[in-house]
């Protein structure tokens, strides 16, 4: 889901909201609708989390939980009536200025032969005003695409395309056209997107068309998309190899490892960071987890080399990690953010990605209340996950954790919670990677602890993964 709600006196009182109705790219006319938010509530509980109701024209009514926000930003979980979870953001909105630039893209969704990826930067090159649509020509745009069929990542061609009048949440739309030359394969959708800060730009799809390929009708567009775009500002079409050098990126995400013949594919988890030196070469530390036993034990190190083009699209090549075969890219959006996804025909991965402070860390860098949350990649999770909030002590040279989470579920038409307890410690590094472990993040075994790695980005912000070949978990932290 994707919208904005506006709320005063512990009421709801506005908004709209776009929510994916289904993932079936066999029914046409499947996808998102547009509702109005009618009204609704929102309650506090003793530590500072909201219980959210939305009450909607059309569509009954939606519950979810929020971690707090302090800062504008806290972590989102609910269930859906027909037994979807789902989970994500809630940002304070100060902008609802139009789309204009380079902005760095990741879009994930079905192209009706499974799972799709695609990551790139869109330039909306021909920018509107407030009562003027804008559009964008497809010069200084690419796009990447990976799916199932095919496996291997392919550069699409972009058409050109429109962006509609914000609305007053300031909600545009994208007609966005692009494909795989001679093969169908693309993204072709209107893209519903709601500003938060004129940089920010959360997507989700709100109807789709179908390209038919040979004898395999719908297997080309790729359906029920969601995703996100950060824009590039003044950076737009100016990147170079400096933008990159010396700058360490720490990143997290999900993705698949594909298999041959009748084998089921594997879910996994990846989280690391990446440092780029002034001669192309790229050096970094890696953790990646899925469940066929041949993810990495342990952090391992790897380096590799990077040449970076002017729209902001890093190629990260030669990779020297153990069982990993996937090359990267890293898309830039110029004010330390990112995205990545990987270039391989075995797996796929794609997440955020984040510049790292240049400082040495000390136990005092994580510290102080974290938000949290084991969506895999966190503003495109599915499935039941966890969020919560643990308070990060520094003593003796260790950091401990606890705190508590929870995941909603419903029961009829009411929302409710399973609540855990959370504790854990981490071992300080003046590099960012904390060893350590974490107890009642698993959902199947809450009571179990787990090995793992924490990449901090900084004081506010990191990713922990967990170690091994255990049940894959990836956190999200971020301060509070």
């Amino acid at each position: 889901m994707d919208g904005v709600i506006v709320a005063a006196g512990g009421y709801i009182v506005g908004g709209e909201q776009d929510s994916i109705a289904s993932e079936d790219p066999n029914t046409l006319g499947y996808g998102t609708t547009l509702d109005r938010i009618s009204g609704g509530n929102y309650t506090t509980s003793a530590d500072g989390s909201l219980h959210i109701t939305l009450q909607f024209a059309n569509d009954g009514t939606e519950s979810f939980e929020a971690t707090p926000a302090p800062h504008g930003r806290g972590f989102i979980s609910g269930e859906y009536s027909y037994g979807t979870h789902f989970s994500g953001t809630l940002n304070l909105q100060t902008s609802t200025a139009p789309p204009a630039g380079g902005y760095a893209v990741a879009l994930q969704g079905d192209n009706g032969a499974g799972a799709s990826w695609t990551g790139g930067i869109l330039n909306i090159d021909s920018p509107g005003g407030p009562s003027t649509p804008g559009a964008f020509s497809g010069a200084g745009s690419e796009l990447d695409f990976r799916s199932f069929y095919p496996s291997s990542l392919q550069e699409l061609t972009i058409s050109p395309g429109t962006v509609s009048i914000p609305d007053q949440y300031g909600r545009v739309v994208i007609d966005l056209v692009s494909y795989v030359p001679n093969t169908g394969g693309g993204v072709s959708a209107y893209l519903a997107g709601y500003t938060i800060d004129g940089v920010h730009l959360p997507l989700i799809e709100t109807s789709n068309y179908y390209m038919i390929n040979d004898n395999y009708p719908y297997r080309g567009a790729t359906a029920a998309i969601i995703g996100a775009a950060i824009a590039q500002g003044a950076d737009t079409g100016k990147f170079t190899a400096s933008s990159l050098a010396g700058s360490s990126y720490v990143f997290g995400g999900s993705g698949y490892v594909f298999q041959t013949g009748n084998l089921p594919e594997y879910s996994s988890l990846m989280a690391g960071v990446v440092t780029a030196q002034s001669n192309g070469n790229i050096s970094g530390t890696l953790s990646w987890n899925n469940v066929n036993g041949q993810s990495t034990p342990s952090p391992q190190p790897f380096t590799g080399t990077y040449t970076v083009d002017s729209e902001g699209r890093v190629t990260i090549a030669n990779l020297s990690a153990a069982n990993l075969g996937s090359n990267l890219y890293l898309y830039l959006a110029g004010n330390g953010q990112g995205f990545v996804l990987s270039n391989d025909s075995a797996s796929v991965f794609q997440g955020e990605a984040i510049e790292q402070q240049k400082t040495p860390f000390t136990a005092a860098s994580f510290n102080g209340t974290y938000g949290l949350n084991t969506g895999a990649f966190p503003f495109v999770a599915a499935g039941e996950d966890l969020i919560g909030s643990i308070a990060a002590t520094s003593t003796n040279g260790m950091d401990s954790l606890t705190g508590s989470g929870e995941t909603s579920q419903l029961t009829g038409t009411q929302l409710g919670t399973t609540d855990f307890s959370i504790s854990g410690s981490f071992t300080p590094a003046s590099n960012g990677i904390f060893q350590g472990s974490i107890t009642g993040v698993n959902l199947l075994s809450p009571a179990t602890p787990g090995d793992f790695t924490l990449y901090l980005v900084d004081s506010t912000q990191g990713f922990a993964i967990q170690s091994g070949n255990a049940t894959p978990t990836l956190v999200q932290v971020q301060i509070q």
